[in-house]
Formats: C-alpha cells, structure tokens, sequence
C-alpha cells in the first residue's frame, strides 16, 4: 500500500493587519530534496513563506519520488490593541501631581503605554503630571499600536490671596477684624485664625490690636495663610482735675482738665453738654 506523507505546517499569525504572517514547513522525513509551493505557485527548496497578509493558503510539499503532502493553513488576523478610556485626575494644590490612567484592551501579550510614544511602560497610569494636553500611546509586544487620543488634565485650582485687610481697634478696646480675600481653590473654603476653629465665614472679630495669621483651607486640604496686623488705638488720655470755687457769690468758678500723655480728646462735655475741645 501507498501512504501519503504527513505535512507539518507551522504558522506564525499576521499582527496589525500587516503583510508580516509566516507558514514554516517541516517534510514528513529526511529526504533530501523537498520542494515547496503556496497556493500552486513557484516551487522552492527553502520550507518557509515569509511577509504574508492573514488569510487561507494550501501548502504542497512534494519529494524527489513525485511524492507530495499538502495542507490547508489559515494565518489569522492578530488585531491592535483597543484604547478603551481614559481617566483623569486633576493636580491638588500647588503641585505637578495629577494622574492619568489608561485602559485598553486587545492586542498580543501584555501591553505597554507612553506619553510621548518613544518610551514605553508596562504600567497603564501615569502621575506626578502638572496640567495640560497629553497624547496617550498604547502598544503589545508586537509594537501593535493602537489609535493614539488625546486627553486634558485640568490644571490645579491655585489659592490666591488678594488681600487681608484689617479694622483697627477704637477707644482702647478689643473690637478690631481681620478679613481674608483670596480666589481660587475648590470650594466649599474654611478659614482659620492662628490655627484655630475653622469657620465659613472669611472674618475674625472683635480682636484686640496684635499681628494675626489667616489661613484658607479648600475641600482637597489646600491651604494658604497670610499674616495681618489689627492696629490698636487707645481712648482719651487720663486727666488731672483742678477746681477754683466762685467767689463773693459770683459765678466765676472754674474747672481746668488737665491731660495726661496720649492723644488729645476732641470733645470735652460737662453734664453732656459740649464745651469745646
């Protein structure tokens, strides 16, 4: 009995849809002298078809005696990998530390990932990133590439002071403010004096005259602090009382004030009624 040899067909799969799929050969034994041919084309001695777009081939592999084997092969499609989504995390405070991690899908083996398409990582989320526009590359281990997109990373809400304003104190009293007016940050915004209770409102009071610290917190822990001075201003200065009774029943006595060190009181009144300054 005659039996037809066994041909071994060992296929290499095309990658992106390219022309790079191979078929290698192995003749059912050692005989020298086997040729070789694709879809009934040109004969060759070498066992291998290189640089094929995916698809259906039948392989002949024919020996020296007129004997041939032959085989239906596919070489298959691997596809690129898919970008799927993108997701953003916009940098807090004042600092470059916004993050972007990537998802993707497809492709052959583990994928690798870049931000400027020349280096690559095995890691699909990027940090430590200051906002702006960013292109995301993503390739497999047969540098496959996917579609690149584009995404925004917000830049950080920065806190600004624009000012911290004071009301000085009046008649030696502690009835001075402090107001903090700053932009800027994600609200809701605290504030603080010297470190203490937060509150919602931006102004401190009343307050005796002194250099204070106002700090704004935003809803991510941002802070920004700025120190003001609430003046002090002291009330009329302590005064020394001389009396000169009337005489022989007339009506000539008098009463002098005199001051003391501070400043001068712009009105002197006796039973609340003015007498000038």
């Amino acid at each position: 009995s005659v039996t037809e040899p066994t041909l071994k067909a060992t296929v290499t799969n095309a990658s992106c849809g390219q022309t790079n799929g191979q078929i290698t050969l192995t003749p059912p034994d050692q005989t020298v002298g086997w040729q070789y041919s694709l879809n009934n084309g040109t004969a060759q001695a070498a066992p291998g078809f290189n640089n094929l777009p995916p698809g259906s081939y039948t392989v002949v592999a024919k020996a020296p005696s007129g004997c041939q084997a032959q085989q239906s092969v596919t070489v298959a499609n691997e596809a690129a990998p898919t970008l799927t989504s993108l997701s953003v995390t916009p940098p807090r405070c004042q600092s470059a530390n916004g993050q972007l991690t990537v998802s993707a899908t497809g492709g052959t083996g583990p994928l690798a990932y870049s931000l400027d398409g020349t280096t690559y990582q095995s890691q699909p989320q990027f940090g430590n990133l200051p906002g702006g526009t960013y292109t995301v590359y993503v390739r497999d281990e047969k540098k496959c590439a996917a579609a690149p997109r584009t995404v925004n990373v917000p830049p950080a809400r920065l806190m600004t002071v624009l000012s911290a304003d004071a009301v000085a104190t009046t008649c030696g009293q502690a009835n001075g403010q402090a107001t903090l007016v700053m932009t800027g940050g994600t609200a809701p915004i605290q504030y603080s004096m010297n470190g203490q209770i937060w509150q919602a409102t931006a102004t401190f009071g009343p307050l005796k005259d002194g250099t204070y610290t106002l700090t704004a917190r935003d809803s991510l822990g941002c802070t920004i602090s700025q120190s003001v001075r609430v003046a002090g201003s002291a009330g009329p200065p302590s005064a020394t009382v001389q009396v000169t009774p009337e005489a022989c029943d007339q009506q000539n006595g008098t009463i002098r004030l005199t001051f003391g060190n501070g400043p001068r009181p712009t009105r002197v009144l006796i039973d609340n009624t003015s007498v000038g300054p």
